[in-house]
Parts: C-alpha cells; structure tokens; sequence
C-alpha cells in the first residue's frame, strides 16, 4: 500500500494548500522578464500563470470566478487580488520595468530646457 506524498509547506501559504503554489507566484511576481510594458503577463509569464491556476483549482475550486478573472486580463493588478486568496505574506516587490532617463556624465538632461 503506497503512503501519499507529502505536501511540503510554505510559510507564506494559506492552511492546506501546496507549497508549489506559493513558489509559483513568487516566481512570477518577482521575474521582470515575465511582464510587458503595460504590467501584464507576456507568453512566458502566461505559461507559468497556466500552472499556477492550474493547482490552485485543484487545491481551492470555490476560487474558480477570480482564477477566471484572471486569466482573462492577467495584469498586475489581478494578480495581487488572486494572491489575497492564498499568500498570507505581503505580495513581493514588483518588478521595476521601467528606469528613469538619468544622463551620463557630460550630457545635458533630457528634454531641453531654455534652449
């Protein structure tokens, strides 16, 4: 008779629910080369999104309308409202996508100004 494998356990992850989940979103939320310009998952972000809510219906099906939700505008935003669901620890920073125009040395900074 075969034991059934243990779950492991993440400390950020609600009661009763895999540990991979926890790790997924984590992934996700902290990868900048996940996201696109405008906050939202791109194809690579999409495949692990697809696993995440993948185990997470099977680990929480009552969650079935905001995994929906989620798939169907897989934003920041979104996201951060799915992760209430399951991740009890504050949501990781996010990815900075965008770096402000700072000159180099010897350069006038952008745009002109008194020109």
């Amino acid at each position: 008779m075969q034991q059934p494998a243990k779950r492991r356990r993440h400390e950020c992850c609600a009661e009763g629910l895999r540990g991979e989940l926890c790790e997924l979103y984590e992934a996700l939320m902290a990868s900048p080369g996940l996201w696109g310009k405008d906050l939202c998952l791109n194809s690579d972000g999409m495949r692990l999104l697809r696993v995440m809510l993948r185990l997470l219906m099977e680990e929480a099906p009552w969650a079935r309308k905001l995994v929906r939700r989620t798939w169907r505008r897989p934003c920041r935003e979104t996201l951060v409202r799915l992760g209430e669901v399951f991740y009890r620890c504050p949501p990781p920073e996010p990815p900075l996508l965008w770096q402000p125009y700072e000159p180099g040395p010897g350069r006038r900074p952008w745009p002109r100004q008194g020109a």
